[in-house]
């Protein structure tokens, strides 16, 4: 039976549950990421060109080190968004930072991943593109970037917090 009176609260408790969900989606990319990197990393230490690993070129060791890098300070900010949630601390901009972030790094793993297995890579035989596609649509998952960034301004700017964006 529907109640004869309203019934209010729904779009706060649907605000909570995203914050949930975004930080939940930054562990999900920032595993993604990981395992991006790992194959990437098993792939560079196997395939050779010209007598050499091609892990030992520059082009492909120094993007993998900087992907590397940045996997861990998604991992460190999805732990904190985690850690504030988990403890009833005030949230801020943490879950739209670590989402916006943690699936940044996740689609440019992909992209690098890609790189490193050149043509290959592109191809349904190898998991790459898979991850490559998983992590396109994850970094659109549960509001896009640019409705994330709205929401970081608004709070480091303690401005006016834009209307949740559902779609």
């Amino acid at each position: 039976d529907t109640p004869g009176e309203r019934v209010d609260g729904g779009w706060a408790a649907w605000e909570e549950a995203g914050w949930d969900a975004l930080i939940a989606l930054a562990g999900y990319a920032t595993g993604g990421a990981e395992r991006a990197l790992e194959l990437s990393l098993a792939y560079a230490n196997e395939r050779e060109q010209f007598g050499r690993k091609i892990g030992s070129f520059q082009g492909i060791a120094h993007p993998l080190a900087d992907i590397a890098t940045e996997i861990q300070g998604g991992r460190v900010l999805s732990y904190e968004a985690a850690w504030t949630r988990a403890h009833g601390k005030p949230l801020g901009p943490l879950a739209a930072m670590a989402k916006m972030y943690a699936a940044d790094v996740f689609r440019r793993a992909t992209k690098i991943g890609q790189q490193v297995y050149g043509g290959i890579g592109f191809t349904l035989e190898i998991d790459m593109q898979l991850y490559f596609r998983r992590a396109k649509q994850l970094e659109l998952q549960w509001w896009e970037p640019r409705y994330l960034e709205r929401v970081i301004a608004a709070a480091e700017l303690d401005a006016e917090k834009p209307y949740i964006n559902v779609y």
